[in-house]
């Protein structure tokens, strides 16, 4: 998952050094191989699906991956109803992880450029109002 500090072999952990971060590398590129010999590419990042496909989209795709993307690298899952829509708040947070951040700071530029215009007519009104 790209935004998310997640690799095919777990969380990617903080490196003191640049060569431990090197050797981390070196291991998920070596597992990343391996699952592209064992399945024949490597499984599709769906963080980013929820981006830029339906959410009922990725519902499905759950449920079964064949279906949408013939000869994708996933299993089906099998998953409950519960364990798939927590995977899809999951990869939802996951796909956009500064949403909220930006919902908060665009209400506030919308309340500011609301005040601006009240105060703009105002003005254009008492600047006129001595032309005519």
């Amino acid at each position: 998952m790209r935004y998310a500090k997640w690799t095919q072999i777990g969380e990617r952990p903080k490196f003191k050094y640049k060569k431990d971060e090197l050797r981390f590398d070196a291991t998920v590129l070596d597992y990343q191989d391996y699952l592209t010999k064992y399945m024949g590419k490597l499984p599709p990042d769906l963080s980013m699906y929820i981006r830029s496909r339906s959410f009922h989209f990725l519902e499905t795709f759950i449920e079964n991956p064949q279906s949408h993307l013939e000869g994708t690298a996933m299993p089906r899952t099998g998953v409950t109803a519960e364990s798939a829509e927590k995977v899809l708040e999951y990869l939802d947070h996951v796909g956009d992880p500064s949403r909220a951040e930006r919902t908060s700071v665009g209400i506030k530029v919308m309340i500011y450029l609301l005040i601006f215009a009240v105060f703009a007519y105002l003005w254009k009104k008492q600047v006129w109002k001595e032309l005519h």
